[in-house]
């Protein structure tokens, strides 16, 4: 925060409590440039994630890319659509998801194929305001493109979602792409549980981009990364092109 307000001249807030991920830095998790609008592209020919986190007051869906090297993968964030402390219809939020979808085909010119990843509520939780479950009315929304399986979910899930963001952080597997505001903006500002240090700090409105964000590391990680593991020939590095 010091950093960012003396030597680059941006006025941040500063967490007013312990910040959950100590080891993020925009200077080293961090590629491209905001202002210029620069940020992560997918790679052409790797699956694209999406992590959802739906709610009546706050939506959250994250672009992702898991891309392999020869030492290591590396988990990209490259897009966002997030709505926080307004209500949002899934007849607004859906079509703003398959536009993105549609863009980063046309951007890359390549048919991705995407794989769409929500916790179990999205499939248990009746809502009333809209007569249905959220997993039915978004693949109808969508026509069909959105189709969600379901994370892990458990006593110990949030704290494993955190541990394996923390891991990859320290690790400088996970980059985040300088237009993803709102990743970036929870990076910097969600604080610990005092509870449980293990934990987020509940309800706060960061809360929803972690969520998002890592539902898909958890539903990797049930299913071993091992599976994911480069190919000899199948390398990839991270680039940084103009949005």
């Amino acid at each position: 925060t010091e950093y960012r307000r003396m030597v680059l001249g941006e006025w941040v807030d500063a967490p007013t409590g312990d910040c959950l991920f100590s080891d993020y830095s925009d200077t080293q998790h961090v590629r491209g440039n905001a202002v210029r609008n620069e940020g992560l592209l997918p790679v052409p020919g790797l699956p694209i994630i999406t992590g959802w986190d739906l709610g009546q007051a706050h939506s959250s869906v994250t672009f992702e890319q898991f891309i392999p090297t020869v030492d290591k993968i590396y988990w990209i964030v490259f897009d966002e659509v997030v709505y926080i402390d307004r209500y949002t219809p899934y007849r607004v939020l859906v079509p703003n998801v398959v536009g993105r979808m549609e863009y980063w085909a046309k951007r890359q010119r390549c048919e991705f194929k995407f794989q769409h990843i929500s916790d179990e509520s999205a499939f248990n939780q009746f809502r009333a305001k809209e007569g249905s479950f959220d997993v039915k009315d978004v693949q109808e929304l969508s026509g069909g493109l959105i189709r969600m399986v379901a994370a892990p979910k458990g006593p110990y899930s949030i704290n494993t979602r955190v541990r394996l963001t923390k891991e990859k952080l320290s690790s400088a597997e996970l980059l985040v792409s300088a237009t993803c505001v709102r990743t970036r903006e929870m990076f910097m500002k969600l604080e610990q549980d005092p509870n449980d240090v293990t934990r987020p700090k509940p309800k706060t409105r960061f809360t929803h981009p972690f969520d998002s964000m890592s539902y898909p590391f958890i539903f990797y990680a049930a299913r071993g990364e091992g599976s994911m593991r480069p190919q000899v020939g199948d390398v990839h590095k991270p680039q940084v092109y103009a949005a």
